[in-house]
């Protein structure tokens, strides 16, 4: 068994965080009997005495942030100045773009360059190989070559037809006149 005597350890704080206004820190392992209840309390209090630190001397890197997480509203004031540097800087950017005209102007400037740089991509891909163009001329000379031959060919056939049908007209009318001549007599 320990003797009482002893109080409770305290460790040093730790070499990089000598600053005068971070919470020390304890020991909460005691070397008492009754160190699951010490311990306990000790936790407690440590817990505690951190949060309070965390809340009073580390707030926020900005006070707006800080109203943000601690749930509190912007007072009117603070609303109204908050306003008032926004329209500020929106007018100093307005200015420094060189007012709405011309920014205007810079859009659509900038809209048709993308409009013309997908067209160029468009015609492109639809754009064919010199090689493969000269390729396809010469075949298609070819075909038409082919076709107008067919078709001299049909056209002296349908001439054909058409002098026959002529020479069976003609017959079928002089037999016509003949029968209807001897008729009349």
């Amino acid at each position: 068994m320990q003797p009482f005597s002893s109080p409770p350890r305290v460790e040093h704080r730790s070499y990089y965080d000598q600053s005068p206004d971070s919470p020390p820190s304890y020991d909460t392992k005691l070397s008492t009997p009754t160190s699951g209840l010490d311990a306990s309390v000790v936790d407690k209090l440590t817990s505690e005495r951190r949060r309070n630190y965390q809340r009073v001397k580390q707030p926020f890197s900005s006070p707006l942030k800080a109203e943000k997480h601690s749930g509190s509203r912007p007072s009117p004031q603070r609303r109204q100045q908050n306003e008032q540097r926004h329209r500020e800087r929106e007018s100093r950017a307005m200015k420094a773009r060189g007012g709405a005209f011309k920014m205007e102007k810079d859009v659509m400037d900038l809209e048709k360059k993308c409009e013309l740089r997908l067209l160029e991509r468009e015609a492109e891909f639809y754009q064919l190989d010199p090689d493969n163009v000269a390729a396809l001329e010469s075949e298609q000379e070819a075909l038409e070559d082919e076709e107008l031959v067919a078709l001299l060919q049909e056209r002296e056939e349908y001439e054909k037809l058409l002098e026959l049908e002529q020479q069976q007209i003609e017959e079928a009318l002089a037999c016509f006149t003949l029968s209807n001549s001897e008729e009349h007599v």
